[in-house]
């Protein structure tokens, strides 16, 4: 053993006795401390000490000495302690808090089984807290941290470079510290100083196999690499001097705390760079999120204009990229169809581009209406609409009277510019349907099908026959919940091309000015006439309704059919009803 007196080395690794007993104390921290105040040189025997065998260097002095000589060593270790710990704690909640980064619990684990090492090997600590458990014991707990800690070590530099790890050597060093941590508990006293020089070797083959794989990793330029390899240096110079030291190879002083805390400095520095490249790719990574979300939402929005996003939401899809061949949903909706009267006749008159631009200027006056009152346009077929109504045929028919008084306004500025003005024919009918999607896997659109948009087809084609604007059905008019605020008047009882059943159709009529209430009064009452099949009385009622009203061509109509019947009489299986186209 070395004795100093007074911070002065005065033997090195002697084994004699002690002159006199009574003026010395061994503590647990293996310091000699005086109890005169003389510098009387006092050796000491092994005898001594029994069985304890000494960790570090044996001090002799007067006890402001020893103290003195301790105070730096104690500062340093309570730094080193404590930097440790929180480090260590830090890493830890950064595991939780971003699960999955193996390298994080490794390397917090690391400090945290550094810091108990640092504080079991601690004089200071030792003394104060450690009375009750001897010397032997002490060195068994401290080698066995200073083991899990080159564990976790290993964990941390595989999992940062997995691609310069060797794994079976890892392998191979990890059974290897389990190994000795058995033998570490296991093996008698007499046998421990063996054991540590063989521990020794162990550390000086992991400290090989930690540095090829991080000279692999700086020469293959991985990430904080370079960082990591000085780190190593300076750790593993502190230990391997605490080793020698305590094995009497060498006369210096335990550095293991200084260079943990120059340790815990480099992984400051590699962890803030690499926070700082994680949050510049955070960063990049929400530029690049930024940019397809603005692709995403322009596609969304592109995609809108081909397909209804009220279609995609009853079709219970997200975007248009969750479509699928055959994906269906059936409703009750209303359907309006919407057509332009004599556009083929018009149409001739004009170039492609005018036709193009003619149509595109007429669909963007009528199409805010449809949104106006909760519709959505299905599709365009030419200068026809299609549109649905989900909420209620009232709805449809708002939006109907709507489109005609926007075309009004429309129609100034076509007469303005020498252009004929525009007259719509509108179709309208509730029912049942589906919607989805046809075609095949490499070409698809969506689609409804229903009686519902036949009928109301075959409607809208019916406004020409009858000279009406808006013609709905009957099942439109009688579920109309606020009927009082529509002018109506019925129409006809017919059926329509392609059908088996009859329906009565009506005309609304509001905003017409071409009817008033005693010519509508009369309308009914000669419709009533002719119903019930008093053909003489209706003649006379309508022909007196064409000439008061010339523009009205349903009463053309009835007047026409009235003179026949008068001449010829109704036909035998004639159910009141007509077939129109």
């Amino acid at each position: 053993m070395n004795i100093f007196i007074n911070n002065n080395l005065r033997y090195k690794r002697i084994k004699t006795s002690i002159v006199d007993t009574s003026e010395v104390k061994l503590n647990q921290g293996n310091t000699l401390i005086l109890t005169s105040q003389t510098d009387t040189i006092v050796v000491m025997i092994q005898s001594l000490v029994k069985d304890v065998k000494l960790d570090r260097v044996l001090t002799i002095g007067n006890t402001s000495t020893v103290n003195s000589r301790h105070s730096i060593s104690d500062f340093m270790t309570i730094i080193a302690i404590g930097a440790t710990f929180v480090f260590g704690l830090y890493f830890l909640i950064s595991y939780f808090i971003r699960f999955g980064q193996l390298e994080i619990l490794a390397i917090s684990l690391f400090n945290i089984l550094m810091s108990l090492k640092i504080f079991v090997s601690s004089e200071t600590f030792s003394q104060i807290l450690f009375t009750g458990i001897s010397a032997s014991a002490l060195s068994r707990i401290n080698d066995t941290l200073y083991l899990l800690a080159a564990l976790a070590f290993i964990y941390f530099v595989d999992n940062l470079f997995k691609e310069d790890c060797r794994k079976h050597v890892k392998q191979y060093f990890m059974s290897a510290i389990l190994l000795f941590e058995i033998f570490v508990f296991i093996l008698p006293l007499k046998y421990y100083g063996t054991l540590r020089v063989v521990l020794f070797v162990f550390i000086l083959l992991f400290a090989v196999y930690i540095f090829s794989t991080l000279f692999k990793a700086v020469k293959n330029r991985r990430e904080g690499s370079t960082i990591l390899l000085d780190s190593f240096i300076v750790i593993f110079a502190g230990t391997i001097n605490d080793f020698l030291l305590v094995l009497g190879v060498i006369d210096t002083q335990r550095i293991i705390p200084i260079t943990i805390v120059f340790f815990i400095l480099f992984q400051a520095v590699f962890f803030s760079i690499q926070q700082n490249r994680q949050i510049a790719k955070s960063e990049a990574m929400m530029e690049t999120l930024k940019v397809i979300n603005q692709k995403n939402t322009k596609f969304n929005e592109a995609s809108s204009k081909f397909v209804p996003v009220e279609f995609l939401h009853y079709l219970k899809k997200e975007t248009i990229t969750d479509i699928k061949l055959g994906d269906y949903q059936e409703f009750n909706m209303t359907v309006l169809f919407i057509d332009i009267r004599g556009f083929t006749k018009m149409s001739e008159s004009l170039t492609p581009h005018e036709n193009f631009a003619f149509l595109n200027n007429y669909l963007s006056v009528i199409s805010p209406s449809i949104s106006k009152y909760n519709g959505f346009i299905d599709k365009y077929i030419g200068d026809a609409v299609m549109a649905l109504f989900p909420k209620s045929a009232e709805d449809a028919i708002d939006a109907a009277l709507d489109i005609k008084n926007e075309l009004l306004e429309y129609n100034i500025g076509r007469a303005k510019a020498r252009y004929e003005p525009i007259k719509i024919g509108a179709g309208i009918h509730t029912g049942n349907l589906i919607m989805g999607t046809i075609g095949n896997e490499s070409r698809m659109e969506t689609t409804v099908i229903s009686d519902a948009v036949n009928v109301s087809s075959r409607l809208e084609h019916a406004t020409k026959f009858y000279g009406e604007s808006i013609l709905i059905s009957d099942d439109v008019y009688k579920n109309l919940d606020n009927i009082e605020k529509y002018v109506t008047r019925e129409i006809d009882f017919v059926k329509l091309r392609g059908k088996t059943h009859k329906t009565t159709i009506y005309s609304v009529i509001n905003d017409d000015d071409r009817f008033d209430d005693e010519y509508l009064v009369k309308y009914n009452s000669a419709l009533k006439e002719f119903q019930e099949n008093n053909f003489s009385d209706a003649l006379y009622d309508f022909k007196k309704l064409v000439d008061e009203n010339c523009f009205d061509k349903v009463a053309q109509i009835y007047r026409d059919r009235c003179r026949y019947a008068d001449i010829s009489g109704a036909p035998e299986d004639w159910g009141g009803f007509y077939d129109i186209v």
